[in-house]
């Protein structure tokens, strides 16, 4: 008897034991403000939307893709704050995210419904105020495929630690670094500022666009750099590697029209002087806000207008001449991914 309690006593002890070692690495791993905690709290979130789906489908219920449309609303005070605010669904199997329009109303895509389904709403505004809001679907599927989740305020949500919903993290080419680190130096010497030294490297990607090279991948923005690409998201990411080089924090954004991506289009923003500016290597081309300064990708959302049709004069018509009837249009509907590089 005396060996069976010591070996249930042990075995306790050993239960013990490891419930509290998984709890604290369960608590190291989503405390707040540590670097990877977002990063596995989006995941365990995942894990458990795709369960949710599992259930619906054994339940027999056939899961959906649904828009969800809604706007930001509050007092005066924040309306200002509303507009061109950033939101984004830990549940979306896509990653995409949403800026509001000057209204702040949103139309947030590839979210999946099944019944009672619930979206976790990143929202981060203009203010610098991030909150998490959730919104349930409905029962049954909506006739138009779109759900209608009214005002939302953001006193009806939950402080978060996330600053920028939305944003996912790419690393840098640091095998690479000194190349890159190079070829920064070549191309900014002779500027004599910031945007200068940016939209020399900006021309300098543009340089490579090449549609000879029909490659659909690349191992590192180098084998850009020296072979050429004649894709746009390519050429994003060879202008970052070279920035990010430079010390500039760098991040490149995805764009799209409609949730059914008619026409895409792939950008980079580059952060100095306190503000994001919005970068073009495909075409070699920026644009000015109301300043007179280099529009952010924000802006341009809240204002397509802003998007000249002077800055593709310059460019052979036969290729071109179609650009801007789309360009606008994809900066118009908000719908983005954004990855920030990082090393």
């Amino acid at each position: 008897m005396k060996i069976a309690r010591l070996i249930k006593s042990r075995t306790a002890k050993r239960v013990v034991t490891v419930g509290l070692g998984l709890a604290l690495v369960t608590a190291v791993l989503l405390w707040p403000g540590l670097p990877w905690s977002a990063r596995v709290h989006r995941a365990l979130r995942r894990a458990s939307v795709k369960a949710q789906i599992k259930l619906a489908q054994w339940r027999g219920h056939n899961p959906r893709t649904v828009l969800l449309k809604g706007r930001l609303a509050g007092n005066d005070d924040q309306i200002e704050a509303f507009k061109g605010a950033r939101i984004a669904a830990t549940e979306s199997p896509s990653g995409y995210g949403v800026l509001t329009d000057s209204e702040g109303k949103f139309l947030l895509p590839h979210l999946v419904w099944y019944p009672n389904a619930r979206y976790a709403l990143m929202v981060t505004t203009g203010i610098d105020q991030s909150k998490e809001i959730s919104v349930s679907a409905p029962a049954s599927y909506p006739d138009d495929g779109v759900i209608d989740a009214g005002d939302l305020r953001l006193e009806d949500g939950e402080e978060v630690s996330q600053s920028e919903p939305g944003v996912r993290l790419m690393d840098y080419d640091i095998a690479n670094d000194g190349f890159y680190r190079d070829l920064f130096d070549q191309i900014a010497a002779n500027a004599l500022n910031d945007h200068e030294k940016i939209e020399a490297i900006n021309r300098y990607a543009a340089s490579k666009l090449d549609y000879n090279v029909k490659a659909q991948s690349f191992d590192s923005p180098r084998r850009i750099i020296e072979g050429g690409a004649a894709y746009c998201v390519f050429l994003a990411e060879a202008m970052g590697a070279i920035t990010e080089a430079g010390h500039y924090p760098t991040r490149i954004v995805h764009l799209t029209d409609s949730p059914e991506y008619l026409h895409t289009h792939t950008v980079v923003e580059v952060y100095y002087s306190g503000e994001w500016h919005l970068y073009d290597p495909t075409y070699g081309a920026h644009y000015l806000n109301r300043q007179n300064v280099v529009a952010s990708y924000r802006e341009l959302r809240l204002d397509p207008g802003l998007i000249k049709p002077e800055v593709f004069e310059k460019f052979d018509p036969k290729i071109y001449g179609r650009v801007f009837d789309w360009m606008p249009g994809v900066y118009r509907s908000g719908i983005h991914q954004t990855y920030h590089i990082t090393r």
